[in-house]
């Protein structure tokens, strides 16, 4: 459920420029990333967006991928045409554009729902991303990839490092900006792993994914 003053918006006709049948593939279906061999990784987002075969679908303000290295059964990223750092680059300039990246989610996990519907969603930026340029992560919390394989992997996700968008409209509808304090959040990358259902404590990853597996993630 979402706050008060952070309710799902409808979809804007005008803008909005997918096809409301084009269910998207699990990530792993999706091509690998590629770049040119001059082009840094950490700026291989901006040139996935304009990679005809990389782009999943867009519209007129954003591009959404398959993550090159998904964590989850699902793992898109929306990024947005314009060019902006990260989180803690947004005003409330920018609110309007936040807005549209989550109804951009919101429609994409809708279409995954038509088949598989119990799978639970989230989505939302890391605090201090390890890509240039904006984007929000659209992830299955079934964090069943092979791809999911360290602590610090997980905890990008599952810990305060994870920003919802919820959370970052909110906060910049209250404040105007979001503050990062970078070294704070990076602490988080070092915490004990909890399970992001019933927050139990495990220091296997292996063992967290099969009691995902188990107790609360659904295939059906």
């Amino acid at each position: 459920d979402f706050p008060a003053l952070i309710r799902p918006f409808a979809l804007p006709l005008f803008l909005i420029k997918m096809s409301d049948d084009k269910i998207p593939p699990p990530s792993n279906a999706a091509r690998r990333p590629s770049r040119p061999s001059n082009v840094d990784w950490s700026e291989a987002l901006s040139h996935a967006t304009t990679d005809p075969e990389q782009v999943f679908e867009q519209d007129e303000l954003t591009v959404t991928l398959a993550d090159g290295f998904p964590k989850s059964r699902y793992h898109y990223l929306v990024v947005p045409k314009q060019d902006l750092g990260s989180v803690g680059d947004l005003s409330g300039a920018h609110l309007g554009l936040l807005e549209h990246m989550h109804r951009v989610a919101e429609n994409l996990v809708s279409r995954i729902h038509t088949k598989e519907p119990n799978l639970p969603f989230k989505f939302g930026y890391h605090a201090v991303p390890s890509l240039k340029r904006l984007h929000m992560h659209v992830v299955s919390q079934d964090f069943s990839s092979p791809r999911m394989r360290t602590r610090h992997h997980w905890n990008t996700f599952n810990t305060e490092y994870f920003m919802p968008s919820s959370l970052v409209l909110d906060t910049i509808r209250q404040c105007g900006h979001v503050e990062v304090d970078t070294d704070s959040y990076e602490t988080l990358l070092f915490l004990s792993m909890r399970c992001c259902f019933c927050r139990r404590t495990f220091e296997d990853l292996d063992e967290l994914k099969e009691h995902l597996r188990r107790r609360h993630v659904s295939k059906e």
